[in-house]
């Protein structure tokens, strides 16, 4: 037998595909923090819902509305500033109702932030009034 050792092998008809890393945007160190951050509050959020229910959602419903009608209302044609004022002065009564305290507190704190001339008066009157619905939460959590 002649064996010829000089021949080279034919080409591979179906080469191995290269390995390609995963196309899509970059995330930066600051954004994947953001994300695991924003991840944690979600199932935290669960976690409490679980234990406490609705005694924790209906006070953060509140909340959220406070925070979000102040930009909603003052970026309106025409804003009235007496209304911002009936806000801010309702929390010396509001407070006695904890919902509607939690609201008008916390739309008076956002509002301190748009009205330079009056923003002490607004974050007294929200602060305190903060203080006194959470003090009456708190109350009537272990008065029964």
């Amino acid at each position: 037998m002649n064996y010829n050792h000089n021949i080279k092998p034919a080409p591979n008809p179906n080469p191995r595909p290269k390995v390609r890393r995963a196309v899509g945007p970059k995330i930066s160190k600051k954004e994947l923090r953001r994300l695991l951050i924003s991840l944690l509050i979600f199932f935290s959020a669960i976690f409490l819902f679980r234990l406490f229910g609705l005694a924790l959602l209906i006070p953060l419903i509140p909340i959220a509305l406070g925070l979000s009608f102040p930009k909603w209302y003052l970026g309106r044609k025409k804003p009235s500033a007496k209304l911002v004022e009936i806000i801010a002065w309702s929390n010396v009564v509001l407070w006695a109702l904890p919902p509607l305290g939690l609201l008008t507190n916390c739309a008076t704190i956002k509002f301190a932030k748009y009205f330079e001339l009056k923003k002490r008066q607004y974050l007294l009157l929200g602060y305190g009034g903060l203080v006194a619905t959470i003090i009456n939460i708190v109350w009537g959590l272990f008065s029964w």
